[in-house]
């Protein structure tokens, strides 16, 4: 799996179970629009991709 956006900062949520491998990759808010560069703590954190590899299969976008 390869995801890559170099605009926004981030991380990664992984749920694996015996079924499947799940990778959702999590955006932060921009920073707020005063300069600051720290998030604004009220806006929503975003699902900019998720990919999922079910057992014994192939790695699909969800």
């Amino acid at each position: 799996m390869k995801y890559f956006n170099g605009r926004q900062r981030g991380y990664v949520v992984c749920d694996l179970t015996r079924e499947r491998w799940r990778t959702d990759y999590r955006l932060l808010p921009q920073s707020a629009p005063t300069g600051s560069t720290v998030p604004d703590p009220n806006a929503p954190i975003t699902t900019a991709a998720s990919f999922e590899l079910p057992d014994r299969g192939v790695v699909r976008r969800v």
